[in-house]
């Protein structure tokens, strides 16, 4: 007995694969529209810009309860184990670099300022981020004055 395919058979391949693909184009489609990629390395970027501050911080409070040596040396084991071996030997170069240069007076209160701004930004660009791709309801309120960005800032 020759087995021959049923003529609906064909379609049904064809109907699933044509959802696919259109399920792929408009997923693609709405990804540019949406910004993600400029979103993305605007998050880079000021991740980038305050990691070495937020690395000397979270070495310095967990040296407070763990001492120095045991956290720097439990974090970089966790880079370590997320990142690679490359990513946390980049991690604890950028550590001896910035805890060399860091100084007291006007370089410390530099540093603490440069990590608040870095920090903020970060996190104000990875919500607005958020906001634009899961379609969030706009905030009506006065967005010009330094009392809503400040809020803003220390909300995200």
């Amino acid at each position: 007995m020759n087995k021959v395919s049923s003529p609906a058979a064909a379609p049904k391949k064809h109907g699933k694969l044509r959802n696919a693909f259109s399920t792929v184009v408009n997923a693609g489609k709405r990804f540019m529209s949406d910004r993600c990629p400029m979103m993305a390395a605007s998050v880079g970027f000021y991740s980038a810009f305050s990691l070495a501050p937020t690395l000397l911080m979270v070495l310095a409070v967990a040296g407070w309860f763990f001492g120095e040596d045991a956290a720097r040396g439990r974090l970089f084991e966790q880079v370590r184990g997320i990142m690679g071996k490359d990513a946390a030997e980049a991690m604890q170069t950028i550590v001896e670099h910035a805890h060399r240069a860091s100084g007291s007076g006007i370089a410390a209160v530099v540093s603490v300022v440069l990590l608040i701004i870095g920090a903020s930004a970060t996190f104000t660009s990875l919500n607005t981020a958020l906001d634009v791709v899961l379609e969030a309801e706009k905030n009506v309120k006065s967005k010009g004055s330094i009392t809503w960005l400040v809020r803003t800032r220390l909300v995200s």
